[in-house]
Formats: C-alpha cells, structure tokens, sequence
C-alpha cells in the first residue's frame, strides 16, 4: 500500500468518518432509551399512575426484550457508554441526598436493609449470559 500524505490524510478522513457513525448510532441509542422512560413518564402522568413514568418504560423495555421485540444489541454501544459513565450520573443524585440526613437518622437502617436485599437478589441475576 503506497504510503504519503494522501494516503495519510485518506486514513484520517476515515477514522473521522468511523468516529462520526460511532457517536451518532451511540446518540441514538441513548435518544431512543430517554423516549421509551419519557413515553413512560407520559403514560403514568396521562392514566393517573402511582408508578414514575420512568419505572413504566424500563418495565415496556423489560418486556420488549423478554418478548423479543427489541433486541438487546440495539442498545449496546448507548448501554455501553451509560454503564461506563454509571457514577458520573450518581453524583447530582448524591448532592441531593445530602440534604436528607434526618431522614436517613430515623429510616436509615430500613434503608440500608433494602439496599442489601436488592443487591443480594440482583446480583446473581447479573451473571447470566447474554
């Protein structure tokens, strides 16, 4: 393969290009996850649940993919980048459970006992293969 400045700018044009398709299949991905917990925020607000709306669409997601209507894979480089990025996310969450120190003193062992739980109860489920 003859190698030069063409050859070279060639090379990067196409990495751009690559990293362009990437990021914008990724957006996607993340735009159509962020639709289906909206779609669910929508739903509870329009029916009167007393479930968050975020709660429904992950529970629509849930059956998509237990029905096979979605495939996991169409997820997998937006599902990637938010598993990667999880504790960024978790930093506003944390500022503002900050401000709820009394209530952690008076339910905090409640609290602590339903975390143990629910990471007991999930973590074999998260060693299933794919």
């Amino acid at each position: 393969m003859p190698s030069g400045p063409s050859t070279l700018r060639f090379r990067w044009a196409s990495n751009w290009a690559a990293t362009a398709l990437e990021a914008a299949v990724m957006a996607a991905q993340i735009a159509v996850l962020w639709g289906v917990s909206a779609g669910g925020t929508a739903l509870a607000f329009a029916l009167h649940l007393p479930v968050p709306g975020n709660v429904i669409g992950l529970c629509a997601l849930l059956l998509g993919l237990a029905t096979g209507a979605v495939k996991m894979s169409w997820f997998d480089r937006g599902g990637d980048f938010l598993t990667k990025h999880l504790a960024f996310f978790f930093v506003p969450v944390t500022v503002g459970v900050m401000a709820f120190g009394t209530t952690f003193a008076r339910s905090g062992i409640g609290i602590i006992a339903a975390l143990v739980i629910s990471a007991v109860v999930g973590r074999p489920s998260s060693f299933r293969r794919r």
